[in-house]
């Protein structure tokens, strides 16, 4: 499915609802997500989810990391433990 974005702006600027079809072996799982630019995203349905994710140059080497972090809404508050993840790629 593309992107929606709102006249006058940028692709991966403001927010952006994305529905999405998710198939995992026998069943179909909708997702809907608010996108805020390249950085933030929050899953709200099946489980409302914040999710951070950036590109970390490695010097001058032209490589770089890929940060992801996840953290469930309801789980904030303890954002640094479990059921929370931190991926690095």
């Amino acid at each position: 499915m593309p992107r929606q974005v709102t006249k006058g702006q940028a692709p991966g600027a403001g927010v952006t609802a994305v529905p999405a079809t998710r198939a995992t072996s026998h069943v179909c799982a909708q997702v809907l997500r608010l996108k805020l630019g390249q950085v933030l995203s929050i899953r709200a349905f099946p489980t409302p989810c914040l999710k951070l994710s950036s590109m970390v140059p490695l010097g001058r080497t032209g490589m770089g990391l890929k940060v992801h972090f996840d953290v469930p809404l309801d789980s904030l508050h303890r954002f640094y433990q479990p059921p929370a993840r931190l991926m690095l790629r």
